[in-house]
């Protein structure tokens, strides 16, 4: 395996299951603006930043709008149900104890990929992190170069984890190996095209790939 030093997460589906709060505040959202939806096309769609999904199910309503009524149900609305897939803080401490760097590309929001952070207790792990709105979203490379600009980096020695073909797609354009995740969103059968290094079916797995 290449000297990896580098390893870049997605969160939402990789680390922390937050799909079914994800689709109950869509879901919330469709009720107040009087919009049909079905559950299956609402998590299709987790893994792109929240305005280009919200514009992928609601086409015909104002972006501004739609976005603003999704927003106030995630933070305002119902109680934040989600959680951290078993094992997965536990494994990222063990990397960064034996010497890995760790990231987050993300197209989650700032505000919202806080919130988890604070609510996981998990701001230590990272050396840095990037959202969704703070530039092009995935799977644009900028997501993940502007990562190894920071951290000084080189793509050789970086990895992508994550749940969707977004984040593969990411790492390819990126140009980084990647380890797709099938707990998630992604199905094994979606990521065979894109060549990961791993498709591992529970987190914890990482801790052997990265000994």
């Amino acid at each position: 395996m290449k000297n990896y030093k580098l390893l870049i997460f997605d969160w939402d589906g990789t680390l922390v299951n937050s799909m079914d709060f994800i689709v109950d505040c869509i879901r919330a959202t469709a009720q107040e603006l009087k919009l049909p939806i079905e559950k299956f096309d609402i998590r299709s769609g987790i893994g792109l930043a929240a305005a280009d999904h919200l514009k992928l199910l609601f086409p015909e309503i104002d972006r501004e709008v739609v976005s603003k009524c999704f927003y106030r149900h995630y933070f305002e609305g119902k109680e934040n149900t989600e959680r951290a897939y078993e094992g997965a803080f536990d494994t990222l401490r063990v990397l960064k104890q034996q010497g890995y760097t760790l990231a987050i590309a993300t197209n989650k929001s700032r505000k919202g990929l806080n919130l988890s952070l604070a609510r996981m207790q998990a701001h230590d792990l990272f050396a840095a992190t990037r959202c969704g709105d703070e530039g092009v979203t995935k799977p644009h490379p900028d997501v993940i170069m502007e990562l190894l600009v920071k951290l000084e980096f080189k793509t050789e020695h970086s990895v992508m984890i994550g749940d969707t073909v977004h984040d593969l797609q990411l790492a390819k354009n990126a140009g980084v190996d990647a380890i797709a995740v099938t707990y998630g969103i992604g199905k094994r059968e979606h990521f065979h095209e894109y060549s990961p290094l791993h498709c591992i079916d529970d987190v914890r797995e990482l801790k052997n790939i990265f000994k």
